[in-house]
């Protein structure tokens, strides 16, 4: 599968979780009551799920960003293709925090930006779906 497949794939499944979500779907149950809020490492193993299945070999990133003297921290999960081409499907839980640079992409296929060049200590690649 080619990434502009992958690409068009990754934004169809986003905006069906966006319906979900907006239509009560999800119902309360966390972590998808606040969806894309702490969402990143489910919405990882579904879309990693459906790559699998279409049989693209793709990662699992955990990744985190101390601040503050390493006295606080975030982390974030994303899936990586191979070659290294990130698939981010929640960044924009990140919009209304300035910390995270207001990062207000829902739907993110490509190379290393701002973002990720936070969240680098430590990162690791877990979880291979194919």
């Amino acid at each position: 599968m080619n990434i502009e497949k992958i690409q068009d794939l990754a934004i169809k499944f986003r905006d069906a979780a966006d319906r979900a979500f907006e239509y009560g779907a999800f119902g309360q149950g966390y972590p998808f009551n606040n969806f894309p809020h702490e969402c990143c490492d489910d919405m990882c193993d579904l879309f990693g799920q459906l790559l699998f299945e279409k049989e693209v070999p793709v990662y699992k990133v955990h990744a985190i960003y101390r601040y503050d003297n390493w006295a606080h921290q975030y982390s974030h999960v994303w899936l990586a293709l191979e070659e290294g081409t990130i698939i981010d499907l929640t960044g924009d839980q990140y919009k209304n925090d300035a910390i995270m640079l207001n990062y207000n992409i829902p739907c993110y296929i490509g190379k290393e930006n701002c973002l990720y060049k936070l969240l680098n200590f430590p990162t690791s690649r877990v979880g291979e779906y194919a």
